[in-house]
């Protein structure tokens, strides 16, 4: 099983479907937004023309409505990756969400625990009054939080559902196994100069309103019904547009607001896969050629197989 990870924008998707080809490879999505159906422009999820038919799977195939948890994701991407190596081909899992690859990598117990609404209501009050700050004082105080359980703090969404876990007695998501790598599992990342991929998220929002394809996403959903209060509706680039659409903000700073979030998710990507992380082996691309990238992913893959 091949892992593909590294920041978003950086051609994980595209590198995916080569080394696919050199492998017997199906790919798999580990991007917590392109699971959405109709949301495809904003999360720049592989058309069927670029997916060059090779298998691609669990993209788009869940409604925007719908609540989705890492939980949920590990059941699907487990039953996927089985029933890809019982075809005798090779799992190529590519993403840049960090809890959906190191949940399976790590192997974290994740039980079943439903959203505790009164205790939303509550956190959503210390957010309201305090701000994220407030939220990260409450779960550092938790008897049961410690430093080995990795989270996107600065993620109000995120920071509340640990928290609901932590206060419910059922799971035990700190003995997480740092050491669940299997032989067979080869995490590969894709990294490439920040500034240069500053300017290349940046290019690609930009085409995004080129054609107006993703503010008439954007309004097609809207239409659908899907309104700025679903999780998914929050995601980068679909909030923003719901407020150009709506009158809220101009062109320019609907960009402007997205490219912001997207250079923070970066960064907060970073966080998740470190650089010196011994588990991931990491490619360049910022003085190598990808043809060279490639070359070396699969020598490297050769001699680990």
């Amino acid at each position: 099983m091949i892992i593909i990870v590294g920041p978003t924008g950086v051609g994980k998707s595209k590198l995916s479907i080569d080394i696919a080809k050199k492998v017997s490879g199906e790919v798999v999505n580990f991007d917590s937004r392109q699971i959405y159906k109709h949301m495809y422009v904003g999360t720049a999820t592989p058309s069927i023309s670029e997916q060059d038919n090779i298998p691609h799977h669990l993209y788009g195939f869940i409604d925007p409505k719908i609540q989705f948890s890492v939980y949920d994701f590990r059941i699907h991407v487990k039953t996927k990756i089985d029933e890809i190596k019982d075809r005798g081909n090779t799992p190529i899992l590519v993403g840049g969400t960090g809890q959906y690859i190191w949940s399976l990598v790590e192997n974290w117990d994740l039980s079943d625990i439903p959203p505790n609404n009164h205790l939303r209501k509550d956190l959503d009050f210390v957010l309201q009054n305090h701000g994220i700050k407030g939220l990260q004082e409450f779960l550092l105080k938790l008897p049961n939080f410690t430093n080995q359980i990795e989270i996107d703090f600065n993620n109000p969404r995120r920071v509340i559902r640990l928290i609901e876990k932590l206060l419910n007695p059922t799971p035990d998501i700190s003995n997480n196994s740092k050491n669940h790598i299997t032989n067979n599992m080869q995490i590969l990342g894709i990294t490439i100069d920040r500034t240069t991929l500053y300017s290349k998220v940046d290019n690609r929002i930009k085409q995004m309103f080129c054609h107006n394809s993703l503010p008439e996403e954007v309004n097609s959903l809207i239409q659908k019904g899907y309104t700025d209060s679903l999780s998914a509706m929050t995601s980068i680039g679909y909030l923003e547009t719901a407020q150009l659409l709506k009158n809220e903000i101009d062109l320019d700073t609907c960009i402007e607001k997205i490219q912001f979030r997207t250079h923070k998710y970066i960064r907060s990507q970073y966080n998740w896969f470190k650089l010196n992380d011994s588990r991931i082996q990491w490619f360049n691309l910022t003085d190598i050629p990808k043809t060279q990238i490639l070359d070396k992913i699969n020598h490297h893959i050769s001699l680990l197989t």
